[in-house]
């Protein structure tokens, strides 16, 4: 089916209205463009690229740089398109070149590039038709010999009638650079936003579409040294009120909460109406596109957010998000930093960010959608949520605490999976362990063992420990400290 075009002037490689989403054949990695910037000079329309951040030398960048796919771009009325490189060389397409037509797209005192048309007939893509011409590259030496195993010898681009390039090179590497983990290669089209076809960037106002009488579960979850939180959220949205510039929800919000500490297990459990607001500026990094530079406001610090083509259609930003730091005035480099750095993920109608992280040993973090119903649509399994008072009581007790070695855990109505003891330095102290007063199921470094169902409990042997504190977890979880004489 061919869409109703909605730009085109005949073969035209960029428009300056258009953002268009590549994904690289080489290493998968996102790529988009988009201009930010365009005037019109003696005739020719030159457009500018967003920036992207440029490695220039080892451990050194520069934020606020060049496109991937060139420095500037030049549309000439004769039917030329100038790409300029990273060099500031000039790569020449002549969009309206007949089939078998060659010229020369690149030369410099070493190398001349020479282009043809080797085919032109309706080329198939994204569900969409347009006639398209494909173009070849050959690398060929000053004396016009033929350069064999030159990269740009295989590498082809497509340019359409109506859409634009449909197949592209990274024109700022042209014709046959590699920068570090960068190198030349080849990119298809997986989407435009004008007409909206593949993939697209999602906006804030996508993202946060809600409808009266949806439903979202989520679970958020942190876990430290020695304590945790766990929070089961259901919202049902209410009622919707839409501004030019916000949108503004009542939702019927059903929480309950578990902390777990070294004191001992608190539960908490909230039902009421709230009112959430969302608009542009307090969601503005999601209109970051994959590559583009996010600057701070104190100049000295500058991210950069990436997607890889395995990630979408979700709209996850951040898959991986490097961070630089200014160094002087030409050179910027990146922080490397430890800890547990989450990929947060955005999904149409259905709000974000969800990620889930680990940082070993005892860290983690998430916040992920566990059910949703919109309209006719179900999805996971609803979160049972109710007050938690009756559990209170029926909960696990440790007993006698301080102790001088014998420790007695009653669970109640709650099944013991595991049983784990560390000492405070988080390294794991072993002990003995007997099931209703039976033969051992925990021991050794504290792990393992079958179940223990409600009622039965166990004991645990720590006598042989030295004087000092310890922490108790059980199923992962619940943790309490244990002050052994």
């Amino acid at each position: 089916m061919v869409s109703q075009f909605a730009f085109g002037q005949g073969y035209q490689t960029i428009h300056s209205s258009v953002t268009s989403t590549f994904s690289g054949n080489t290493n998968k990695q996102v790529e988009s463009i988009r201009i930010d910037s365009s005037f019109v000079e003696q005739g020719d329309s030159i457009f500018y690229p967003f920036y992207n951040i440029q490695q220039i030398d080892y451990d050194c960048f520069f934020p606020f740089s060049y496109s991937w796919i060139g420095k500037k771009i030049i549309i000439k009325p004769d039917g030329y398109n100038y790409f300029i490189n990273r060099e500031n060389d000039t790569i020449k397409i002549n969009t309206l070149a007949q089939l078998n037509e060659t010229w020369i797209a690149y030369q410099t005192s070493t190398i001349i590039i020479m282009a043809e048309v080797i085919k032109h007939d309706m080329y198939y893509f994204l569900e969409q038709g347009d006639s398209a011409k494909t173009i070849s590259f050959t690398a060929n030496d000053q004396d016009t010999n033929f350069i064999p195993n030159h990269p740009i010898n295989d590498m082809t681009i497509i340019v359409s009638e109506h859409f634009g390039l449909l197949k592209t090179i990274n024109f700022s590497l042209f014709p046959e650079k590699t920068i570090y983990s960068n190198e030349l290669q080849t990119y298809n089209l997986v989407g435009l936003s004008s007409p909206q076809i593949g993939i697209v960037n999602l906006t804030w106002r996508e993202i946060y579409d809600f409808d009266i009488g949806d439903e979202i579960h989520v679970i958020y979850a942190e876990s430290i040294p020695f304590s945790s939180v766990e929070e089961k959220k259901k919202y049902i949205y209410l009622d919707k009120t839409i501004f030019s510039n916000s949108i503004t929800y009542r939702l019927d919000r059903e929480i309950q909460m578990r902390k777990s500490s070294p004191e001992g297990t608190e539960y908490t459990y909230r039902h009421d109406t709230i009112t959430q607001t969302y608009n542009a500026n307090s969601k503005s990094l999601l209109e970051k596109l994959s590559g583009e530079t996010i600057g701070s406001s104190d100049e000295y610090t500058a991210t950069e957010i990436r997607m890889r083509m395995d990630n979408i259609p979700k709209k996850i930003y951040n898959p991986y998000m490097t961070i630089y730091n200014k160094r002087d005035d030409s050179c910027w480099h990146t922080i490397i930093m430890d800890g547990c750095f989450h990929v947060d993920t955005y999904l149409k109608g259905l709000g974000g960010a969800y990620y889930s992280c680990d940082y070993y040993p005892f860290y983690h973090y998430s916040n992920e959608l566990k059910y949703y119903k919109k309209g006719d649509i179900i999805w996971g399994t609803p979160l049972s949520i109710s007050n938690l008072q009756e559990y209170k009581d029926s909960f696990v007790k440790i007993y006698p605490n301080p102790t001088t070695g014998q420790l007695r855990i009653d669970n109640g109505q709650w099944t013991i999976d595991n049983v784990e003891l560390f000492d405070v330095y988080g390294r794991k102290a072993p002990f003995n362990s007997h099931e209703g007063g039976r033969l051992p199921s925990f021991g050794g470094a504290g792990g393992g063992g079958s179940p223990f169902e409600g009622g039965r409990g166990m004991s645990i042997d720590i006598s042989h420990l030295p004087s000092g504190i310890y922490f108790l977890k059980i199923n992962n979880e619940v943790v309490k400290k244990i002050i052994k004489l």
